[in-house]
Parts: C-alpha cells; sequence; structure tokens
C-alpha cells in the first residue's frame, strides 16, 4: 500500500467514525489487521472482518478477523 492510500484510508475510517454509536456492533469487509476496529475501540461492542489476504486469524479484545472471502467467513452466531 502506497503512502497516499494509507492517508486516504485513515481520512475515510477517521470520516466514518464518527457516525457509529456507542456499543456498535461492526462488520468490516476487507478488515486488513483491523485498523477500523482499533479506531472504534472506544464506541465497539464487538466487531468482525474478513480478510482474503490473511495467512490465520487476528483477534482483539472486541473483535476477530478471520482469512477468507465475506461469503466464505461469517460472525459466530452466538457472537460474544
Amino acid at each position: 500500500m502506497t503512502p497516499l492510500n494509507r492517508y486516504l484510508q485513515r481520512w475515510r475510517m477517521r470520516r466514518t467514525a464518527e457516525y457509529f454509536l456507542p456499543a456498535s456492533r461492526v462488520i468490516d469487509v476487507g478488515a486488513h489487521s483491523g485498523e477500523l476496529f482499533s479506531l472504534l475501540s472506544a464506541s465497539l461492542q464487538t466487531g468482525f472482518g474478513a480478510e482474503p489476504l490473511l495467512v490465520k486469524p487476528l483477534y482483539g479484545s472486541l473483535w476477530e478477523i478471520q482469512p477468507g472471502y465475506f461469503t466464505e467467513v461469517r460472525p459466530r452466531h452466538n457472537e460474544r
């Protein structure tokens, strides 16, 4: 990812973060490394991400990112 792409990614996430309510449950398709979940940590209840470029799952205290495409991986039904 180029520096310009990273800048635009952070800018888009900051712009959308203001629309999330406290205790939001978020699904992020193309979650990369969980940057959106880190940004939303104060207002996040739970988060699930799908990222086709991951080799193994990533876990945070309130979120998880599974490798694969969203049509193949989905949040667990009995989510935290």
